[in-house]
């Protein structure tokens, strides 16, 4: 019976039956934040880039970063941040930049970025992703400590 509906009733039927029927089936998953994302290793003194199809799962088609927040931005250049097509870029301090700081940070540290992300079928979704610094961290200058050589001393009489 169906199919003498879509044959009298042509091409133009024959789709829209086709958009109900994949109407009522299982709807896309939703995006989310990769449970298996490792922190992102973010090497001082380099710029480099993600996608969001690289951080969530069930990203869809097309997906892109919209918006980027870090926890701390004392640890990142000024482009830092999510630019053109949608690709979140990190620019993480040179070694003697971090080490100039007022406190310098622990190495490593880590550093959060919330995210929010959005693809082709307009699903979006927002998680955080971590990126992990390690660098060569210049201790305190050490206090110097006397010398253990014995030194004669002239006597004055």
């Amino acid at each position: 019976m169906m199919r003498d509906f879509l044959c009298r009733r042509g091409p133009l039927a024959a789709a829209a039956v086709l958009a109900a029927a994949l109407m009522t089936g299982a709807a896309a998953a939703q995006p989310t934040v990769s449970e298996t994302l490792e922190p992102i290793d973010a090497p001082p003194g380099t710029l480099f880039a993600t996608d969001a199809a690289d951080v969530f799962d069930n990203a869809g088609t097309n997906p892109r970063f919209l918006s980027v927040s870090f926890s701390t931005g004392d640890y990142y250049g000024p482009d830092s941040g999510v630019y053109g097509n949608g690709r979140l870029w990190v620019e993480v301090k040179s070694e003697e930049t971090l080490n100039a700081l007022p406190s310098p940070p622990p190495s490593p540290f880590t550093v959060t970025a919330t995210v929010t992300m959005i693809n082709d079928a307009l699903a979006t979704a927002k998680g955080a992703i971590e990126f992990r610094t390690t660098y060569d961290r210049n201790p305190a200058p050490a206090t110097p400590t006397p010398d253990p050589t014995l030194h004669p001393v002239p006597v004055q009489r």
